[in-house]
């Protein structure tokens, strides 16, 4: 390297980490040559613009549900601990299985029945019901 700062065309090339300017021999083409264009540039350039609001709002509810199951897992060993205490523990967990298994069972036997909608829509006002009369 010279005095003044700059490099020799042989440093250059004989330097890996010495990068070229545009202009300069054996520099790279321009960047912007370089650059994806506006269709590959965008995660969701493959959606219609007419679905993008509904892509984004599953989006959003997604990163709720994540969001609040981190939130309720990290809470749920401590307030069942102050609750019920941490010798009752195992057992919870074991129920715990236990009963989701036969839930989804038994939900997997009505989606053979039924359709999806109709199950769904049993379900939600059960809910409904069971929550305004407790």
């Amino acid at each position: 390297m010279s005095s003044q700062g700059t490099t020799s065309d042989e440093e250059s090339e004989t330097d890996p980490f010495i990068v070229k300017l545009d202009g300069e021999k054996g520099a790279p083409p321009a960047l912007a040559n370089h650059l994806p264009t506006e269709k590959a540039a965008w995660p969701w350039s493959s959606v219609d613009p007419a679905e993008l609001s509904r892509v984004m709002w599953l989006s959003v509810m997604l990163c709720s549900i994540i969001g609040s199951f981190w939130l309720l897992d990290s809470l749920k060993d401590t307030v069942f601990a102050t609750l019920v205490g941490l010798e009752h523990q195992p057992v919870a967990k074991v129920l715990s299985v236990i009963t989701t298994l036969f839930v989804v069972l038994y939900y997997n036997s009505l989606l053979d029945r039924f359709n999806a909608p109709t199950v769904m829509f049993f379900g939600s006002n059960i809910k409904v019901l069971f929550g305004a009369r407790y």
